[in-house]
Order: structure tokens, then sequence, then C-alpha cells
């Protein structure tokens, strides 16, 4: 029997495919009528490495044979080309069986059995709902988000800071490992399952902490989702600013200066579980003033920056927010006030709140590649970005509770 050989030209090649069928099929035959014992008898030769493969071939014929006995069997699947020697036998890999041009011949194999049927469900919580004790491998490194983890399970020190709280059997916590241009992204969410329709709040930066704790708060008072990533209190992950890595495709973030490649796998991690419409409420926080005025931060209400639009307060009272260091940016595609919905929220968050707002104008000409420039691009809600001060918590869980309640 001639499975693997050397084979010197074309024409014998194709001379060599032409008896193995006829041979193929002669088995065929011959098994049909025979037990198949008799068969393999008249056709297997000598030596250990030609009874190896001639007992691999008679196990598939057993295999082919079986269904086609029973009359109700439905027609053989279309068979597909694999290997016929295993490559775990270490003996026959010191003597490799391969043709002159360095190619291995195949021989039929039919494919794997259909599965069996699924079990019945039983009426449980689901697995993405149940939370597992500490010690229990439930974190995925490359699948779906699965499993609800305990506090203690997460390594990150944000969440330790709120265990006791997050403990609770009401949240979710799941965690994910992505691999996408040289690095490996963190990203860990927790849910909220009593309230499971509230904003979809996110923490693009590791470092700012008031940022995670307004959105825990967030996340117990008003429900939702909590998407952070875990960089080692780092801003970026290997010079990557994971605010300026949102875009699926090379031809729609051509004019991001600050992302390195593309990152759709990243992208769709981050927004994994969004709803379409659902407001997103991204939570930031900044130093003292800007260095234009003699501080260290980069964002002010007072700063003048391309594509934006200020607006004071219209509350003149001395107290956090109206400092230059506390706005809401709200994102649109048109300018202000040529949308009267983004009139609205101006109008609403500087008379009625008493905040500086700004307006960023969104274009595909001017995107760079941000969480708000992709999520207005691609329509997928209203978007607000709270920023405060770094450490001023309180200021920032006032805020949250006022664009929860506005967005709702």
């Amino acid at each position: 029997m001639f499975t693997l050989f050397n084979i010197k030209n074309s024409y014998q090649r194709g001379k060599a495919f032409f008896l193995y069928w006829k041979l193929y099929a002669a088995i065929l035959f011959i098994s049909a009528a025979l037990p198949l014992s008799t068969a393999k008898a008249g056709f297997c030769q000598t030596g250990e490495t030609e009874k190896l493969r001639c007992e691999q071939a008679f196990n598939l014929l057993k295999e082919i044979l079986s269904p086609l006995s029973k009359k109700d069997e439905k027609k053989q699947q279309p068979v597909k080309l694999q290997k016929l020697l295993p490559e775990d036998d270490v003996s026959l890999q010191k003597k490799p069986f391969k043709l002159v041009d360095g190619e291995t011949l195949y021989i039929p194999f039919p494919t794997p059995k259909p599965k069996e049927a699924a079990p019945k469900k039983v009426n449980t919580l689901p697995t993405s709902e149940k939370k597992f004790p500490l010690g229990v491998d439930t974190v995925v490194t490359g699948g779906l988000f699965r499993n609800c983890v305990e506090p203690e399970m997460v390594s990150d020190k944000d969440v330790q800071r709120h265990k006791d709280l997050l403990s609770q059997k009401k949240f979710c916590i799941a965690e994910k490992h992505i691999r996408e241009n040289g690095r490996i992204w963190k990203i860990i969410t927790i849910r909220n399952l009593e309230k499971k329709n509230g904003p979809f709040f996110i923490v693009p930066h590791d470092n700012e902490n008031s940022g995670f704790d307004a959105g825990v708060y967030g996340l117990d008072r008003h429900g939702g989702k909590l998407v952070f990533l875990e960089t080692g209190e780092r801003r970026s992950l290997k010079g990557q600013d994971p605010n300026r890595n949102f875009g699926y495709k090379k031809s729609l973030v051509k004019s991001c200066r600050h992302q390195e490649k593309p990152s759709p796998r990243f992208t769709k991690a981050i927004l994994k579980g969004h709803k379409k419409k659902q407001s997103v409420i991204a939570l930031h926080s900044n130093f003292d003033g800007w260095s234009g005025n003699g501080g260290k931060g980069t964002i002010s209400i007072k700063r003048k920056m391309k594509n934006t639009y200020p607006f004071l307060s219209a509350i003149n009272k001395n107290n956090r927010f109206q400092d230059e260091d506390t706005l809401i940016v709200i994102a649109s595609k048109k300018r202000a006030f040529e949308d009267r919905k983004v009139a609205r929220k101006v109008v609403y968050f500087t008379k009625m709140v008493g905040v500086n707002i700004l307006v960023e104008h969104v274009s595909d000409k001017n995107n760079d590649c941000s969480l708000s420039n992709h999520v207005i691009l691609n329509n997928l809600g209203d978007y607000y970005n709270i920023e405060v001060q770094t450490g001023d918590v309180e200021t920032h869980k006032r805020l949250v509770d006022a664009v929860a309640h506005y967005s709702q």
C-alpha cells in the first residue's frame, strides 16, 4: 500500500494518484463483500511501518463503511485531507516520509463525527452571572468575558480599594486580556446586575483614581456598566494612550497622529456590551490649571483649543463647579448651537447645574481616535466626559449624578 513515498516528477505523481484511487476503490469493493479482517490480510504487506499505515487505513474504512450499512443513514459528509500518520509518533518522526520536492502525500480522512446533542438546560443562573469563590480560575485571556469573579481575584489596586462594596452579589466583575499591536491590554468590567439599564461608564486612564472612584459610585447608584484598564497605574501602555486608540480600519484613522496602528480588537473589547444609544460617560481628572496660565494640567475651560467651544457656568458661586479644571465635555458632529439637542444640554448644565461646558466639534477630518470621536462618528449614542481636578472625588460624584440624571 503506497501512502507515502518519493515521487520524481509530475507525470509519476499523477500516475501514483490514479493507482492509489484504483486501489482504494478495490478495497472498498472487497470490504463491502468480505469481512474487514479478510480484506486486511490480503492487502497488508509486511514491515512495521507498512503494517502501521495499513492498520490505520482499515480503521478509517471501518468508520466509512459502518454508516453506509444502515438504511436510514444520512448521506456521508464530504471528506477532508488530513495526515495519515500521527505527528506524536516519535519512531516515525525520526524517519519522515517526504516527497522529493519537500511536500508530503496525504490520504482522504473522513470528517469528525457530529457532536452529541447538548444536555438539557437546568434552571440556574447564567454562567456570566455566577460568582465563583477565590481560587477558581475564571479569568479569560482571549475569548469572551465570562463568569463573575470575587474582587480578591483581581490584582488591580483600584478594585482592591473598593473590594468591600464590590463583594456584593449585585456586582459582576470580569477580566479580559487583548493582545494587539505588540501590547497586551488588560480590560476589566463591572456590571450592576440589579440595574442593567444604566449608563456606560468608562475610565480610560489607570492613573486617574478619582475617575475610578466616581465610576464605582455611579455604577452602584445608577447601574449600568463600568469599564477600565489596568496599565500599572500609568496613563499609557508602551507609549500608546488608550484614549487615542479607538478605530477599526486604517482608512478611518489616517488623521490620528497619536495612534500607532488601527486597533479593532481593543475597540471592540472596550465597547463590548454597549447598547446603541446608551449614554457613554467617560471619567477623567487633570492637574491644576494648564501650562499657559502657570498650571500643570492640559485641560481647562479657559484654554483655547481647536474645534472646541467653551461655555462658562452661568451660576456665579465660589464652589468647585466653577473651577477652571471642572467641566463637562459634550461631543457633537455639529458646531455649537447648530444642534438643538446640544444647545439644550449647554443651557441645562450651565444654568441649572452650574458647571462649565466644553462642546467638541467632531468630524472625519479631525478625528483623533479618542473615545469621544469614535462614539459620535459611529452614532453609538450621547457622549459626556466629566473632568475634575486630580483628587476632587466629591465633585466627580456630584457631576456623575447630574449627568446620569439628565441622560436617563
